[in-house]
């Protein structure tokens, strides 16, 4: 009985709504219409750009330990403050779909600012910003990409990273495998 009275209700409703006077009912109908579409856009915008974000890391350490958990090859970020091509990487590159889902699900990804790794940044020889190093769970640098790039050239760089990295883990597993046959 509650379900046929809801239903009563929700037609009666409806037919309310559409009822009205020609002009009201116009109106009215226009501004339900204009708010729903613009509830349902706003709900996908907000799904969508929660969607399309990197989840950086922020501390080497914790991104190292799960690069090598993962076996996935660490992609660091290297930005300083007040760089123009920094900004602009992670305004245009960075935020691009697809290379949201590459980073997001071959890599391990962690930024930093050079300001507080200098050591890092020293050891890696950095000396241009904004710098994306990929480094293999071997410790094996597989890729610099210096300056900003595209989406396309980054997505590009990111698939030759990952293949030289896939190739350095084939040879050492190879390589284990040869050196355990030998101790046998």
């Amino acid at each position: 009985m509650d379900r046929v009275g809801n239903v009563s209700a929700t037609v009666k409703l409806s037919h309310w709504i559409w009822e009205f006077p020609y002009t009201e009912g116009l109106a009215m109908r226009g501004q339900l219409v204009r708010a729903s579409l613009l509830f349902s856009a706003l709900l996908f915008v907000s799904t969508a750009v929660a969607a399309e974000r990197i989840a950086w890391e922020t501390n080497l350490d914790q991104a190292w330990d799960a690069a090598v958990a993962e076996q996935k090859p660490l992609l660091i970020f290297i930005t300083r403050d007040k760089c123009k091509f920094c900004t602009k990487m992670k305004k245009t590159t960075l935020i691009d779909p697809r290379v949201v889902g590459q980073v997001g699900t071959r890599f391990v990804p962690l930024m930093l600012n050079s300001a507080d790794e200098q050591r890092l940044v020293r050891d890696l020889k950095i000396t241009s910003f904004p710098t994306t190093v990929v480094i293999a769970t071997d410790k094996s640098v597989v890729q610099r990409i210096k300056g900003h790039v595209t989406a396309k050239d980054f997505e590009m760089r990111l698939a030759e990273a990952e293949r030289r990295a896939e190739t350095l883990e084939r040879r050492a597993l190879a390589s284990n495998r040869r050196g355990a046959g030998k101790t046998r």
